[in-house]
């Protein structure tokens, strides 16, 4: 289970890397608000996979297969709780255009449902 845990850190690294460079050349191109939406929506994304990642590899072990499983669907509904909460508060808050903050939440949730499974695969095929 440790190899998985290293995928779930690689991931997560590969949507920070994601959020700062994407708001690098937003800066460049945009305006501060729009970059800084943009921003918050990728946020809004890569806190609840980190809650997510934390809480579903707390176990290891065959023998605990059960507990794995159990952390796993407790940490999904953490990360979907929190995702909510995040993208509500920051829509809410009527200072950032709700389309750009969208943008950055799917591209960074995007991003992450696609590059994890090929490290899988990729850690596999060593």
């Amino acid at each position: 289970m440790g190899g998985d845990k290293n995928i779930a850190v690689q991931g997560l690294v590969l949507q920070i890397g994601w959020l700062v460079v994407v708001s690098v050349i937003d800066v460049l191109l945009h305006t501060t608000q729009v970059t800084f939406a943009f921003s918050m929506g990728c946020i809004s994304a890569v806190v609840p996979q980190s809650i997510f990642g934390i809480w579903a590899f707390r176990a290891q072990g065959a023998r605990s297969a059960r507990k794995i499983l159990g952390y796993f669907f407790v940490g999904e509904a953490l990360k979907l709780v929190v995702a909510g909460a995040l993208v509500s508060a920051v829509l809410m808050s009527q200072q950032f255009p709700s389309v750009t903050v969208i943008a950055g939440f799917m591209s960074t949730v995007i991003l992450g449902q696609v590059v994890v499974p090929f490290l899988m695969n990729a850690r596999h095929l060593r």
